[in-house]
């Protein structure tokens, strides 16, 4: 059963149509989306694509909540339309998700600061644990209230630097696809919030957990019941897996 998603969230036609559209950057973040695709393919990863819906450019009537003609969108992938910002809350996903045992989300898409940040800040609430992509996700300069223009790198930086370690792991694409193969249940240190080490692994309630470091391990090893955020965390994650088991 495979515990890791990945969101394509709003990779679509009506950003082709905004005032504030530009190519400047484009061609790299396709590359860095498409590989990221086809990685997730390969590891049998569900790719679900999610399309917002508003006004304008974004309604329905417009025609443009289409994918982007680039993008590697299959017919049986999963496909949810959200009305706000974060791609769970209203969209029927967060409840797919939970029926097919997902506990690990890997976000891209448009845009960085925006609907990829804040479905990955709703994600990290309720329980999931989230691998950002930075550079497959797309994002344009914006005005800052003083009139200086904050650019896209700029945003981008930003993005990483207030999700990295608290909501989210953050990689670029070629890292994240090198990354070695996840045998532990969390990706992510319930300490630290820091990526798992492969040498700091240990068995609770008869699965793999990880953490960031061995002393972090040894130390829940020794006690896990005086260790209760751990088990927390571990549980949470344990729990979205068992529903999707007890359904086959």
């Amino acid at each position: 059963m495979q515990t890791t998603a990945l969101l394509v969230i709003d990779v679509q036609k009506s950003f082709e149509h905004m005032p504030f559209w530009s190519a400047s950057g484009l061609a790299e973040y396709q590359t860095k989306q498409n590989a990221l695709i086809a990685h997730a393919r390969s590891l049998s990863w569900p790719v679900i694509f999610i399309y917002h819906q508003s006004r304008g450019a974004f309604s329905l009537k417009s025609g443009l909540v289409e994918p982007m003609d680039w993008v590697d969108r299959q017919p049986d992938d999963p496909v949810f339309y959200k009305h706000v910002h974060n791609a769970l809350s209203e969209s029927g996903l967060n409840p797919y998700l939970q029926t097919q045992g997902i506990s690990r989300l890997v976000v891209s898409g448009i845009r960085t600061e925006q609907c990829c940040e804040t479905t990955t800040r709703f994600a990290s609430d309720i329980g999931f644990e989230v691998e950002y992509i930075l550079d497959a996700t797309l994002t344009f300069s914006m005005q800052l209230p003083n009139g200086d223009e904050a650019s896209a790198e700029a945003i981008r930086n930003h993005t990483s630097m207030v999700l990295d370690g608290r909501f989210a792991t953050v990689w670029n694409t070629a890292d994240f696809v090198a990354s070695l193969p996840l045998t532990s249940i969390n990706c992510r240190c319930p300490r630290s919030g820091r990526a798992v080490s492969p040498d700091s692994l240990t068995s609770y309630s008869a699965v793999t957990v990880g953490f960031c470091n061995k002393d972090c391990r040894d130390n829940f090893a020794a006690d896990p019941q005086a260790c209760g955020m751990d088990r927390l965390y571990f549980d949470r994650l344990i729990a979205r897996q068992t529903v999707a088991q007890a359904n086959i």
